[in-house]
């Protein structure tokens, strides 16, 4: 497969360059069995969670290109640079069509720590989930602010603010409790790894939102702003649990009910900003 990509290497035709992503998608299945049967060979303790991250890895690598080749087929074989900067033509023009459908992916998160804390049998897991519904739901608020009027705007901006604020208040009593006694969890290597990655992922798609919004004074996209930051906070805290429940074997309940009551009182300052904005807005728009 190697030889055969460094032939056709310089074949510039459509043909010669699916050919070569053909070739590097199908390279992740022996190089991830030769990464497998190196750490076999090794005898250490962690070769299942590194096999599975090798084999996930190739396995992603596989996907994107597959995704590359789709995209480049679908936007009349244009280069991948061009298609992309037709998708975030698209994605601008029809901005609040794909905002709308971003909702699905607090579903997915709420849904995906469910099912986790399930399997972790971690009620902190579950307390996780419950916060993330509450965020889907403020984000859901503040979507249907765009075709309100500024009366009823003012309004669920003060909810969405509401929301964050008991949403938080609620995350910080639950991180009280840990320092009397209460326990966070703990989570085998191969767990906390998925709880981080998956943790990652959330914080990615927080951190992007947030961008994206970050130049519009509209009260959606300032709803949607604080909903993304207040969800971006609680991110730490999660990553911070499961890293450090394998990374160390002591108890580190006191360390993650210190970080959840500081990252919960920051989420709930950012909603009790929400509810101040809301006023002044309103107080703004009543004199004017």
């Amino acid at each position: 497969m190697i030889l055969q990509l460094i032939v056709h290497w310089k074949n510039e035709t459509l043909a010669g360059r699916f050919f070569r992503l053909t070739l590097a998608a199908s390279l992740s299945a022996p190089l991830s069995l030769i990464v497998v049967s190196l750490l076999s060979s090794t005898g250490a303790d962690e070769n299942a969670a590194m096999s599975l991250m090798a084999v996930a890895g190739f396995g992603s690598m596989a996907f994107l290109f597959a995704i590359n080749m789709s995209m480049v087929s679908i936007f009349d074989y244009k280069s991948t640079m061009d298609s992309i900067k037709t998708i975030h033509g698209l994605m601008k023009k029809n901005k609040l069509v794909f905002t709308r459908i971003s909702i699905l992916k607090d579903a997915f998160l709420v849904l995906g720590k469910s099912v986790i804390s399930i399997i972790s049998l971690s009620f902190f897991m579950f307390v996780n989930a419950l916060y993330s519904g509450g965020m889907g739901v403020a984000r859901f608020i503040a979507l249907k602010m765009h075709t309100q009027d500024r009366k009823q705007q003012i309004t669920n901006y003060r909810y969405v603010g509401i929301i964050i604020s008991i949403a938080s208040i609620c995350y910080v009593l639950y991180s009280v409790r840990l320092f009397f006694g209460g326990k966070t969890g703990v989570y085998d290597m191969n767990v906390a790894l998925v709880i981080a990655l998956y943790t990652f992922v959330e914080f990615g798609i927080n951190i992007r939102d947030a961008y994206r919004l970050r130049k519009s004074k509209a009260l959606e996209a300032k709803a949607l702003r604080a909903v993304s930051f207040a969800s971006t906070l609680i991110c730490f805290v999660l990553t911070q649990t499961a890293i450090m429940s394998f990374a160390s074997e002591a108890d580190n309940s006191f360390v993650n009910a210190l970080s959840g009551v500081a990252f919960g009182t920051l989420a709930a300052l950012i909603g009790l900003y929400v509810i101040v904005d809301s006023f002044l807005h309103q107080k703004k728009s009543a004199s004017s």
